[in-house]
């Protein structure tokens, strides 16, 4: 009982962050999420969760999407997924939380990494990482919000153009994961704990993000993304 509670808080606490500062949610969610399911379902679950946590915030934006870089992205996320779904099938299934715990550690504190990520300019491009990467690592970083942070200037339209592509890319993996044959109904339970909490998270973040100033929060943001991936690099090494 206890560790419901604690998924469908978490998952609400990432979506109102998403829906304040159009990131970290997903980030925390893949940390997260394997303290509650199996290492093979950890993506699948974060997909679905961020499916919903999207789709609601997009709701309250849906006047503000900056259409010109939808196509790009879309493209760039078919390829992607066809390239990177080959490396899921040969990849060890108890590597995912460490591998997804050391690449967010490198894109917070590592400034070369954070770099490259930052320097990629094509929207093609961007939805190929976001999207491929996204298949392995559940949450692959701020690829194509950085890019729409450099090209727009109003925030709403940042937000709802960041969570269309970020909604697309849930569909990609999903389909794909139903394609390896995954068993989404084997985790209903926690998926419905999740889409709600995510929906619910949606609404409180489009409330807030108005009143406040994300910048107040970006540095304990920080440390409590870096806090978890600790965690769970530490977990999945005694583990071993």
């Amino acid at each position: 009982m206890l560790g419901d509670i604690s998924l469908f808080l978490l998952a609400t606490l990432a979506s109102t962050l998403a829906g304040v500062f159009v990131m970290g949610g997903g980030m925390l969610m893949v940390l997260v999420l394997p303290w509650f399911v199996p290492a093979i379902a950890v993506v699948p679950v974060h997909a679905v969760t961020q499916l919903a946590s999207n789709s609601s915030r997009l709701v309250f934006a849906l006047e503000h999407i900056y259409w010109p870089a939808i196509g790009p992205y879309l493209l760039g996320s078919v390829v992607g997924t066809s390239l990177f779904a080959a490396l899921l099938l040969s990849l060890p299934l108890e590597l995912i939380p460490p591998f997804i715990a050391i690449y967010l550690l490198l894109s917070l504190w590592c400034a070369p990494f954070a770099q490259v990520l930052r320097r990629l300019e094509s929207f093609f491009l961007a939805g190929f990482l976001q999207t491929g990467l996204g298949l392995v690592v559940g949450a692959p970083g701020p690829i194509a919000l950085t890019m729409l942070s450099r090209r727009l200037e109003n925030r709403e339209n940042i937000v709802a153009t960041a969570s269309l592509m970020m909604l697309c890319g849930n569909l990609f993996k999903i389909g794909t994961f139903l394609w390896l044959g995954f068993h989404f109904a084997d985790y209903w339970w926690p998926l419905v704990l999740t889409v709600v909490g995510a929906c619910l998270g949606s609404l409180l973040g489009s409330l807030l993000r108005r009143r406040i100033a994300p910048q107040a929060f970006m540095l304990q943001l920080k440390w409590l993304l870096t806090l978890m991936a600790l965690t769970t690099l530490l977990k999945s090494l005694l583990w071993e």
